[in-house]
């Protein structure tokens, strides 16, 4: 046996051990197969398979992590902690958060090996986008817990989660299905709740909704700096290739480039694209949507110009710019319908979709052979289909909306103004960079228009408001209290919950949702007695008054507690300004380009 599958198949015999000495007196029928050294080792490989992944960079061939990956630092608390297992993690259940392409699934799995490895818990690492409706979260870890040959698992389940023993990595949880969120969430906080000894750890972007769970303590990334850099760049660039440009040679013309170049390099995945686009066109792209505008034909042709003389097998009888209309078209239809992962008769129906939305002639097993055999950003694992990184999906959605007439982007961003769409908030962002006159004329300007026609502002003219004005706003604004029991100091924890959502203004203006969220930051004296009496007397007035506790209360109610009135004002006032400048600065630029237009008549 090779020596470093002795040193892992020791730790996961160490922790099946530790659960059968735990458990043999009332489950020893069904622990004892697990046991067994030959069901270590399976276990062990089954585990073994979570540290293989397709990358970006490596497309044809699953490998392993460690050849690769460039460890991240973690901040907790002040600190910026290098994490090479969980050990260096806090104690409480985690919620991991990261930008796209910070590589939040990479280090649960790297997480999830480091503790197979030399750990003492049995991991179980699940992808929460395989969610499907009727099935929950408990159902996928008892098939997974299945299959490490314990017995009975429905009989034994509560035993192994209560035993201390086990660390669940659910990877993903903003991938979930918009309609399996909230009872995702209430899944996850049963399970910590009932089994405070398991240890659970999440990742997920910011603004997925499990953030705010009471259950979970959220670290995020430490940002990358210049030695995460070329850490990185050294990693993923392979020297011995003579013909490839080299990690010094990237990173000192990344230095030549221009700051703003620099700016963007802030995740492995920007930095992964770089490298590829470097090293096929021999340039450093200027903007965040170069990277994705260029990273179509550099994937679909780069197996070719690395090696003279031959030309990969296409098989969708199309040239290339039709072959990305089509799946531009097929990566807005799949996140119309929050597909993330796709089955293999719907890869077929969604491309034919696609082709005639584009009115382009496509065999969709052409184009299927293509995007997953060719270009592989799209990657099949297990029978289905899902892209190589979410942020491939979303760019290449916005690009489709931008192609689209005027007519059908203007009815694309109306639809924000009628219902909450912040699932559409990635394609926005990309929007905002290549259609940016469309975003900023259809989007930007009646959603500013809308907003501040709340404080009775239109057109131009700014003045402060009143005392009473702020007093009408801070009654429609609720802050959520979190009252947590068990301690000798009974802590509050809350969070503002603005009052857009009563006037339907689109959540994805994340600007200003999120400065008026911090309004509460101002306030710290809010957690005073007189506060948490406010707390604790409807807490006392729930049905359910024991353990973890959540109520909604007014903000202006809150804020009387300490007199704090006059302070609001000046804060609202604070924020209205700067945002009433940025939406004076969106209307002189969609006027001086629709100037440009008018001058363009010949």
């Amino acid at each position: 046996m090779p020596a470093e599958l002795m040193v892992a198949a020791k730790a996961v015999n160490s922790a099946i051990n530790d659960i059968y000495e735990f458990g043999k007196d009332r489950y020893k029928e069904q622990l004892s197969k697990a046991r067994a050294s030959s069901n270590i080792n399976s276990i062990y490989r089954k585990l073994s398979k979570v540290e293989k992944v397709k990358t970006i960079w490596q497309v044809d061939k699953e490998i392993s992590l460690k050849k690769f990956y460039y460890p991240p630092r973690i901040i907790v608390g002040k600190d910026h902690v290098n994490i090479s297992s969980i050990k260096k993690l806090p104690d409480e259940n985690l919620v991991i958060q990261g930008m796209v392409g910070q590589g939040k699934s990479i280090f649960m799995r790297y997480l999830c090996s480091q503790e197979v490895k030399y750990g003492s818990r049995l991991p179980v690492f699940f992808e929460l986008r395989k969610l499907e409706d009727g099935k929950g979260i408990v159902d996928h870890i008892k098939s997974i817990l299945d299959s490490y040959n314990f017995k009975d698992i429905d009989l034994i389940f509560d035993f192994l989660c209560s035993s201390g023993k086990l660390v669940f990595f659910l990877d993903g949880f903003d991938e979930v299905n918009s309609e399996f969120v909230s009872r995702t969430i209430n899944e996850i906080e049963l399970l910590a709740e009932k089994y405070p000894d398991l240890k659970i750890i999440i990742s997920s972007r910011p603004d997925s909704g499990v953030q705010n769970s009471t259950a979970f303590q959220v670290l995020k990334f430490s940002p990358l700096n210049e030695s995460d850099l070329k850490g990185i760049l050294n990693k993923i660039v392979e020297d011995k290739d003579k013909d490839s440009a080299k990690a010094e040679e990237i990173f000192n013309a990344i230095k030549r480039s221009s700051t703003r170049v620099q700016d963007l390099l802030q995740t492995p995945l920007m930095i992964t694209l770089l490298v590829i686009i470097y090293r096929t066109e021999q340039k450093i792209p200027d903007q965040l949507s170069d990277f994705y505008e260029n990273l179509f034909p550099v994937l679909l042709y780069r197996h070719d110009k690395s090696k003279p003389g031959f030309v990969r097998e296409r098989r969708a009888e199309i040239n290339e710019k039709k072959l990305q209309n089509v799946f531009e078209a097929f990566c807005f239809f799949t996140r119309k319908e929050q597909l993330l992962e796709i089955k293999f008769d719907r890869f077929h129906e969604i491309a034919d979709k696609a082709s005639y939305a584009e009115q382009v002639d496509c065999d969709s097993s052409g184009f299927i052979h293509d995007i997953t055999k060719v270009s592989n950003l799209i990657i099949e694992e297990g029978g289905r289909y899902h892209f190589i990184h979410k942020s491939v999906q979303e760019f290449y959605s916005a690009n489709y909306i931008k192609k689209r007439s005027d007519l059908s982007a203007q009815k694309f961003y109306s639809r924000f103004f009628e219902k909450s769409l912040h699932v559409w908030g990635p394609e926005l962002n990309f929007l905002n960079q290549i259609d940016a006159f469309r975003f900023n004329k259809y989007y930007m300007i009646p959603m500013y228009a809308k907003f501040f026609k709340i404080f009775g502002f239109e057109g131009d003219k700014w003045s402060e408001i009143g005392l009473e004005k702020t007093k009408e706003m801070l009654k429609i604004i609720h802050v959520k209290y979190f009252w947590s029991a068990g301690s000798a100091s009974p802590s509050i924890r809350y969070g503002v919950v603005p009052f857009m959502k009563e006037f339907g203004v689109s959540e994805c203006q994340v600007r200003i949702t999120e400065k008026l969220a911090l309004i509460g930051d101002s306030f710290p004296v809010f957690f005073n007695e007189r506060v948490f009496e406010i707390v604790e007397k409807k807490r006392s007035e729930s049905k359910d008054s024991q353990g973890a506790y959540e109520c909604d209360s007014d903000f202006y109610e809150v804020l009387q507690c300490g007199d704090f009135i006059e302070e609001a004002r000046t804060v609202f006032n604070e924020v209205l300004g700067e945002e009433f400048l940025k939406y004076l600065s969106v209307i002189d630029s969609v006027r001086h380009e629709e100037r440009n237009i008018i001058l363009m008549d010949i």
